[in-house]
């Protein structure tokens, strides 16, 4: 794992590439592989059109959002999130077997390979698919990099499922001690007034046993 000195001491990351393609897989899954979030059901998307907003706004969510999609790229999306769902699951049930094996199909599939190029006019920058891979399996390759280096080099904890009940979102913890099991902050406010709200029920209870 890499320490960036410019984030908070002590804090840890994977490096600011490995981050970006982590944290699409994350808005991915989040935004197209999710039926209940923060206690609320999900509908799915009603049509071609609201799937490709959806998908955009992951992509626009993790601030790497370079052109429009269409249709057929918003469903292929949509079905890679699924299979990156299944990696982040296996990875808290800690299957990680069964996440190594998610990840090398993906490798498979996307043809990831390490490959300098060019976007236009900027310097070159190491992808992980050839230039001609097309959106959604340059996208494969670089999701399922990042999700490798998390589980490869000994920092799967850092891939997370929200421990809030009714909650699907997933996460990654770049936090300095590792310890986020949830995947917002009001998810574990939704959780924390709903213990307390349990622990005032059982002491009225137990105050109405001890007037009897």
């Amino acid at each position: 794992m890499i320490l960036d000195p410019s984030a908070v001491p002590g804090q840890v990351t994977f490096g600011s590439d490995l981050v970006a393609r982590i944290e699409v897989a994350v808005s991915l899954v989040n935004a197209l592989a999710t039926s209940v979030a923060g206690g609320r059901p999900v509908s799915a998307p009603a049509s071609d059109d609201e799937l490709r907003d959806r998908a955009e706004g992951a992509f626009r969510d993790a601030d790497a959002l370079r052109s429009l999609l269409d249709a057929q790229q918003a469903r292929d999306l949509e079905e890679l999130a699924e299979q990156l769902r299944q990696i982040f699951v296996a990875v808290q049930d800690r299957r990680d077997d069964d996440a190594g094996a998610l990840l090398n199909e993906l490798f498979a599939r996307s043809g990831a390979v390490p490959h300098l190029h060019r976007t236009g006019a900027e310097p070159l920058h190491l992808h992980f698919h050839l230039p001609d891979a097309g959106f959604v399996k340059g996208w494969t390759a670089g999701c399922a990099v990042g999700l490798a280096y998390a589980l490869g080099s000994g920092h799967r904890d850092r891939l997370g499922v929200c421990a809030g009940p009714d909650c699907e979102r997933v996460f990654v913890d770049l936090s300095r001690n590792g310890s986020r099991r949830f995947c917002s902050t009001a998810c574990q406010n939704r959780v924390k007034a709903a213990h307390y709200r349990a622990r005032q029920r059982s002491a009225g209870s137990a105050g109405l046993e001890d007037r009897r």
